[in-house]
């Protein structure tokens, strides 16, 4: 299955989402920090045959280290990270206060990237197909 990437105009969507429903600064603070954020998961995916999870965990921590936006940066990349596992048939099954502290622990520096992706391959699950009617 190919991957299907979150194009910037989507993550941008997203922001103004977040903003909009939590409050915060607008705007983008750093654009080369929003391009590598993109790019990462896509040049893990070109080395590797890593698992989606990877892939998102890739992508939310991009989002955590490099802060591409004014405020709104893990908002954004947890909303982020849902829909990514969605568009690539993964459901996230952990609580949202589970993914909260897991966020957060990424925030603090209380857990690198790696241990943040073995939680999240841990928490995800392939999304179920409905069954049509024969």
């Amino acid at each position: 299955m190919a991957v299907v990437w979150i194009e910037r105009d989507v993550l941008l969507a997203l922001h103004d989402a977040v903003l909009a429903a939590h409050g915060g600064t607008p705007g983008i603070a750093d654009y080369m920090a929003l391009e590598m954020l993109r790019a990462r998961p896509m040049e893990i995916a070109g080395r590797s045959a890593p698992s989606i999870s990877d892939l998102a965990a890739a992508q939310l921590c991009g989002f955590l280290l490099k802060r591409p936006f004014r405020s709104g940066n893990a908002r954004t990349a947890t909303a982020a990270l849902e829909v990514f596992l969605t568009l690539n048939g993964q459901t996230l099954i952990a609580p949202e206060a589970d993914l909260a502290l897991a966020v957060q622990a990424v925030v603090t520096g209380d857990w690198p990237p790696a241990t943040f992706a073995e939680w999240l391959n841990q928490s995800v699950h392939p999304t179920k197909e409905p069954k049509l009617p024969l």
